[in-house]
């Protein structure tokens, strides 16, 4: 299962000549245009890796850009804008809208969906996810970057488990020891409250002590949006082969998992940690966490 998403920019300032001019531009990679929702739509296509995409590349204003992967998620987010769907993608009872502050400068919230669960390696409702959470209580995770400090970040934790600070503590990466990047013989700045009945708040302060980049990965792991840095092992000093590894939401157990290296390695010594199944249990987020 590819990634499914759509990118959205809001300029500052509208631009009536912004859609003709990135199709005059953009003409000489011979993308197709299409009709999607009453919007003209360019499609480019790209081989990446083994896989074949196609992005969509739509205008729906003039200060907005759309830029999608799946022609049906585009075409209810054209549907959406256009005020042609009622029926909200996250409803207005939804219980986090209370405690997520939507008007920081960036927020994100996951709502989690019990029916995909079992296509989604990163679900907590899994025995055990990609990412070591496994909480069939879990309802929701919310991040946001609070304006005024952009080194201070917040993570909102919904869920019913029971002592749900020392769950988080102990038994999830959002605690931020990771053997070899985040020493876990420190005392990280990290604070952990209960913010209200079955929701918990854990506070960030990023700098020396907990990297903005390895924060980063594994809040967007905790996101749903998971992703493997690996170095290569051949045991020479100036080798600075490195590789990423997407996880799929392809199967339900751990043997079928998909995953993707970018990059081509060229150290006979990587070879033996480039089969999935192994690459998996060799460096699965559990065995990169310190105890």
């Amino acid at each position: 299962m590819r990634y499914e998403g759509c990118e959205i920019a809001i300029f500052a300032k509208p631009n009536s000549s912004l859609a003709s001019s990135f199709r005059k531009t953009s003409a000489k990679a011979g993308p197709k245009v299409e009709n999607l929702a009453g919007q003209p739509v360019t499609v480019f296509q790209e081989r990446i890796d083994d896989d074949d995409w196609t992005t969509f590349i739509a205008f729906p204003g003039p200060n907005l850009a759309l830029a999608c992967t799946n022609r049906a998620y585009l075409i209810e987010v054209l549907l959406r804008i256009g005020g042609k769907i009622d029926k909200r993608a996250f409803p207005e009872d939804l219980p986090e809208w209370a405690l997520v502050n939507t008007h920081a400068p960036f927020w994100a919230l996951w709502h989690y969906d019990k029916t995909q669960a079992a296509l989604d390696p990163t679900s907590p409702f899994r025995d055990q996810s990609i990412i070591g959470i496994a909480d069939k209580r879990a309802s929701a995770i919310a991040l946001t970057f609070e304006s005024g400090n952009p080194s201070r970040a917040k993570v909102l934790y919904f869920s019913g488990v029971a002592d749900v600070l020392e769950f988080l503590r102990k038994k999830t990466p959002l605690c931020m020891y990771i053997a070899g990047v985040v020493d876990s013989n420190s005392e990280l700045p990290i604070h952990y409250r209960i913010r209200a009945p079955g929701v918990a708040e854990i506070e960030y302060e990023l700098g020396d002590a907990i990297p903005p980049d390895p924060f980063t990965g594994v809040v967007m792991a905790a996101l749903g949006h998971a992703a493997y840095f690996l170095s290569c092992r051949c045991g020479r000093s100036d080798c600075r082969q490195r590789f990423t590894i997407r996880v799929h939401p392809a199967a339900s157990r751990p043997s079928q998992r998909q995953t993707r290296i970018s990059g081509k390695p060229v150290c006979p010594p990587f070879d033996k940690y480039a089969g999935f199944d192994g690459l998996l249990r060799r460096s699965s987020p559990r065995d990169l966490m310190s105890t």
